[in-house]
């Protein structure tokens, strides 16, 4: 058996031994990864370039959105300022709208003002009272300041008797005002 095996392995070595000995063209390289067909290579170009224009439209598309936000936001604040002022305007229009109405109104009478209160109508009637004998009073008053003007007015002899007491001279007394009282409902 160990001079068949020794047989064997000298009939399949033998060969390779001598070719050994000789000189032999070096093989070209045989490559184990073969290149692929132009297709498919253009394919994968092309899905590449694809991906690269996708990624740059969503970054565009992602930056124009933010500054629509951006623009949106803004013309927002400025149309709420506007609005804020237009508003402020407005109120303080309508404040010297009421000054001026309150200005140019006619003083109510204490008494009016103590009903629409809720004051007893004792109360009431006590300030209709002192009203009118006020009311009278600034007559009884506005003319005699106006007989002692036209007295005054008159030449007044300065010979004879009694040339400065002859006639008598009523002290003007200050007329009673009503201070105007603000209404209740225009508040």
């Amino acid at each position: 058996m160990k001079i068949t095996l020794i047989f064997i392995s000298l009939a399949c070595f033998a060969p390779g031994l001598l070719a050994a000995d000789e000189p032999s063209p070096s093989p070209t390289p045989i490559s184990r990864h073969y290149t692929p067909r132009p297709g498919p290579v253009r394919r994968l170009n092309y899905i590449e370039r694809r991906h690269e224009s996708e990624a740059r439209e969503g970054a565009a598309q992602a930056k124009a959105q933010a500054q629509a936000n951006r623009k949106s936001a803004a013309a927002a604040q400025a149309q709420a300022k506007a609005a804020d002022r237009a508003r402020t305007q407005a109120q303080r229009q309508v404040a010297a709208e009421a000054r001026i109405e309150t200005r140019h109104q006619t003083p109510r009478a204490n008494s009016d003002l103590m009903s629409r209160m809720g004051f007893s109508d004792d109360e009431i009637a006590a300030e209709k009272a002192r009203e009118q004998s006020a009311k009278s009073g600034t007559k009884e008053t506005t003319s005699a300041t106006s007989q002692t003007q036209r007295q005054q007015e008159q030449p007044t002899p300065t010979s004879g008797i009694g040339a400065g007491g002859d006639h008598p001279t009523v002290a003007p007394q200050k007329p009673v005002s009503i201070l105007p009282a603000t209404d209740p409902d225009s508040h």
